[in-house]
């Protein structure tokens, strides 16, 4: 970036101003402790107002009695078969160190541990068991974000690999604008697909890299332009002479910022004379490719040059879809933007213990970054979850 380090002008930033903070404590009904002081000045001036942002964490144990009584019909509730349990409260904290911020097991020890002054110390079993409660509680919410993503008109996905004790396993994500399901399998291609039981029912557009597995799901399949733009910014950097790859990725980006002025007009698609002239425009750019190719001196070099032209021609509907229908999306950016996490937490943890762990990990995440992508508080969220509620319907 050619951006000065800093503040941005212009940027309003995330500091509290006074007439903020104020709004804030009306409307959250906020405690706000008053601390009076006497400092020089002249008696019929205004009081000075100022204020100090802290924050205190206190344990507080709720002691239990259950009472006997032969006229109830209540028994013992499951979380008490032990004498002592944790509220709510200590478990969506847990979850949300561990999903949102990928803190380790360890660390989330550790931090429970530093807030109450050496009192609570969870063990990493006891985490894993949060998670898992999670998981088993949420699994309603989780068929809700299933159905949303079926009524969708678009489904967005990928795939990354995670580590399972040195083990490679793989993420796929679901997505649209408003719900997104991760699932973890061992392996790739089809059975995973299939297992998830998803993308075999769904009857929409596909929007993903260019993975020809997911050609025989959905009724259209898209394929992503930032993810072939990387393929041809590659070769302009390999052979910078050859110009067709130049040609190519200006075109779409020039019928992508065409198609953004059309949308800000009210337009829906491109009228017959302007798609003519991009697929002639496309064809062109593609029929120069055959000389210009032949010329690369490296063999290869302009294997990958050839291989990405082949693509092109036999993908070019599945490329430019998005002139033909604008809510058909120009890239796969979101499903990206949702699967990143998988990689943080690759590197920040070193992956999963068990196949079961990552999925717990999953289901849970699904739920936060559902509720993050629909504007929901994620802590309330899990607190719901863990109260034995239903959302996302």
């Amino acid at each position: 970036s050619d951006k000065k380090k800093g503040g941005q002008f212009g940027h309003i930033g995330s500091t509290y101003t006074k007439e903020k903070l104020e709004s804030e404590i009306k409307e959250k009904n906020l405690k706000v402790v008053t601390i009076t002081h006497t400092i020089q000045g002249k008696e019929n001036q205004e009081p000075l107002v100022k204020y100090r942002l802290g924050l205190k964490t206190a344990v507080v144990v709720y002691k239990h009695v259950f009472k006997f009584s032969s006229k109830s019909v209540e028994t013992l509730p499951r979380e008490f078969q032990t004498d002592v349990t944790y509220d709510v409260s200590i478990k969506t904290t847990a979850l949300n160190l561990d999903t949102l911020n990928v803190v380790s097991l360890d660390r989330q020890t550790d931090f429970f541990s530093a807030i109450t002054d050496d009192f609570l110390h969870i063990g990493k079993g006891t985490l894993m068991n949060f998670k898992k409660e999670f998981s088993l509680k949420a699994q309603s919410t989780l068929e809700n974000i299933e159905n949303n993503l079926h009524n969708g008109k678009t489904i967005f996905t990928d795939e990354t690999s995670s580590k399972n004790n040195g083990q490679k396993i793989y993420t796929r994500n679901y997505s649209n604008p408003d719900n997104v399901l991760y699932k973890m399998h061992p392996n790739k291609r089809h059975d995973p697909i299939k297992a998830d039981g998803i993308l075999t029912k769904y009857l929409g557009g596909i929007m993903g890299d260019h993975d020809t597995t997911l050609y025989k799901y959905g009724t259209k399949r898209y394929e992503c332009n930032i993810h072939v733009g990387r393929y041809l910014q590659e070769i302009i950097k390999l052979v910078p002479d050859v110009k067709w790859v130049h040609n190519m990725k200006t075109l779409l980006f020039k019928m992508k910022a065409t198609r953004e002025v059309a949308i800000e007009f009210g337009c829906t698609h491109f009228i017959q004379e302007k798609l003519n002239e991009y697929n002639l425009e496309f064809n062109e750019v593609l029929e120069s490719s055959l000389l210009e190719d032949k010329n690369i001196k490296s063999k290869t070099f302009r294997g990958k040059a050839e291989k990405l032209r082949r693509r092109l021609l036999k993908y070019k509907m599945n490329r430019i879809y998005f002139i033909y229908d604008f809510e058909v999306p120009f890239d796969n950016n979101l499903s990206e933007s949702d699967i990143r996490i998988f990689k943080i937490n690759t590197k920040v943890s070193g992956g999963f213990r068990s196949l079961k762990g990552a999925q717990y990990f999953a289901d849970a995440l699904s739920v936060i970054k559902t509720a993050k992508k629909r504007k929901m508080n994620p802590t309330k969220v899990i607190e719901s979850i863990f109260n034995n509620q239903a959302l996302f319907s």
